[in-house]
This record gives C-alpha cells, structure tokens and sequence, in this order.
C-alpha cells in the first residue's frame, strides 16, 4: 500500500488520455487523498501522504535488493513483513535454546522417578551395612518389598526400561544379601 500511494503521489497522469477520455489521477496528490470522505485511505498510506517519501526503511531496501537482482515484489514483501521478521529474531533466540533443553528435561525427569527408589534402596542397604537392621529382619523385608511394589508400578517410556530393571536387579540383589543375613542369624 505504501508503494501504491508513492507512485499516486509522485507519478500523476494527465486529466486526459490519448483517445481524450478522463483519467482517475488528475494532479499529483489530488486523488486518492486523505480527506477523500468516500475512502478510507490505508494507515500504511498516511505518511507518504505527509511527507511525500517512502520511508526509511524503504528505501534503503529497495536500492539494496535491485543490485542484488531480487524482483521488486520479494522488496515489498520484505517491507510488509518486516516487523514479523524483527518478532522472529528474539523468538528464535528464545525457542532454539528451550527446544535443546527439552530432551535433557525430559531424561531428567523420567530418571528422577527411578532415582528416588535407588535413594530408599541405598539407605536400606546402609542400615543393614550399620547393622540396624540386624534385630528386626522383618522391617527390613517389608521395606524391601515396598520399595520393589514401588518400582513395578512406575510408568516409564520403553528405552528406560533397561534402567528400571537394572533397578529391580539390585533390589533383588538387596533381597539376597538380606536373606544370607537373615539365614546366618538363624544359624548363630
């Protein structure tokens, strides 16, 4: 639009054509106008109106594009668009970031859940190590047997699956140390 009413405003035609009918644009700046009360003239349109130049963004473009060989039309739409390219800088700098982060968060968080059960499975395994448990080996059993209930309930995506039964390896390993404690008091 802005185009448009630089080439009105700048380019008038004569009151007539060759074949002597009359042309729309009789003087520069006469038609379209802003006070024209039968059409609205575009926002874009206003300043050039005004001033009577493109503006300055404009015409630095359009010089820049035509040595460059690009059409007149990808200038204008650049010019259009220009604040949605200026919007994409800071939202691409913002977007490319968080889109590498997620798959780290999402690692994260799946790992978290089977963290949290090795975390009760290691303080198990302390207080037999210390030797807490010794006295009272059927706490100990219905810890373990919590903390295994508690891992085979947790949802996690197939390519965790190896670590979730590594887990349940360990528990079980947990299980035996406890049993052979268990049989050695038996014993004693």
């Amino acid at each position: 639009m802005n185009i448009l009413a630089y080439a009105v405003v700048h380019n008038p035609k004569s009151g007539l054509d060759k074949s002597g009918d009359p042309v729309l644009f009789h003087r520069a700046g006469e038609f379209p106008s802003v006070h024209n009360p039968e059409l609205e003239t575009a926002g874009e349109a206003r300043p050039i109106y005004k001033t009577g130049e493109l503006p300055v963004l404009l015409r630095m473009l359009a010089p820049f594009n035509k040595q460059m060989g690009l059409p007149f039309s990808l200038t204008t739409f650049m010019w259009t668009h220009a604040a949605t390219f200026l919007l994409l800088i800071p939202i691409l700098a913002v977007a490319l970031p968080t889109i590498r982060v997620v798959p780290i968060v999402y690692v994260w968080n799946v790992r978290r859940r089977l963290l949290y059960w090795y975390r009760q499975l290691r303080w198990l395994e302390r207080s037999l190590d210390s030797g807490a448990q010794a006295y009272a080996p059927d706490a100990a059993q219905a810890e373990l047997d919590r903390i295994d209930a508690g891992v085979r309930r947790i949802r996690i995506p197939h390519n965790f699956s190896d670590q979730q039964y590594d887990l349940r390896g360990h528990i079980e390993l947990v299980r035996q140390r406890l049993m052979a404690g268990s049989m050695r008091m038996a014993t004693a």
